[in-house]
């Protein structure tokens, strides 16, 4: 009796086991769709490393009539999302802030080098509406002083080159932003409070060929103008 229930009960024990293994089919299925943006340059269409990714409701056989809805939209030279807000031909930048620090160093008793970075928050008007627009600045300058190292009182002035990237509503740092190169070039004064301390005032432009050219249709030079006090450590 025994060794007939034994196989009976071991084959019922492995079959409850292979159903609760058994996955069931979810109830409430979701898919992501990717975006990619995509503008039309002549013949050719450039794709741009906007990416924005969404959460349906269904599975994606289910949204199949939205995707070829999207991919049947036509792709029209410099139409995105600047043009569909009511941008201008011309993008507008308002003012705002900076916050950044400068290592100096001389290399002779009228000359010197300054390496900076800089981070600028301003404002991008697109159409009617404006929001914050976030800038980050390298730079390299050559300093000629009016006087030599050590005196109190030192004016200069300074050029040099370097590179801005800009961030626009909708983007940052790690989606990517708009780098230009170009060359920087201002005048300045610095003040000896102690030995070990120092002040200085800065009046600078920062120039560049103009951002989001292929979004919106500008050329031309933008010129970034910095009037900065700040404070050294010397050493």
């Amino acid at each position: 009796m025994m060794r007939t229930l034994c196989p009976i009960l071991i084959a019922c024990l492995l079959a409850c086991v292979c159903l609760a293994q058994t996955p069931s089919a979810p109830q409430d299925a979701r898919a992501v769709l990717r975006l990619r943006v995509r503008v039309k340059v002549g013949d050719s269409t450039k794709g741009l490393s906007r990416k924005r990714f969404f959460l349906t409701k269904g599975s994606l056989e289910q949204n199949r009539s939205v995707v070829e809805g999207i991919e049947r939209r036509p792709v029209v030279s410099r139409d995105c999302y600047y043009r569909s807000a009511g941008a201008s031909e011309a993008l507008k930048a308002g003012s705002g802030f900076r916050l950044g620090g400068r290592f100096n160093f001389n290399s002779g008793r009228f000359y010197g080098h300054e390496i900076g970075v800089g981070y600028n928050r301003s404002s991008l008007a697109i159409g009617p509406d404006k929001s914050g627009m976030g800038m980050i600045q390298v730079a390299y300058a050559f300093l000629l002083h009016a006087l030599p190292e050590g005196s109190a009182v030192r004016p200069f002035v300074c050029g040099g080159g370097g590179f801005s990237s800009f961030y626009p509503p909708g983007t940052s740092v790690s989606t990517g932003g708009f780098t230009k190169f170009g060359y920087n070039y201002g005048a300045g004064v610095k003040f000896k409070v102690s030995e070990k301390y120092g002040m200085r005032l800065d009046l600078r432009d920062y120039v560049t060929g103009k951002p989001f050219g292929d979004f919106a249709d500008v050329r031309g030079r933008l010129h970034a103008i910095e009037v900065s006090a700040g404070f050294g450590i010397v050493f």
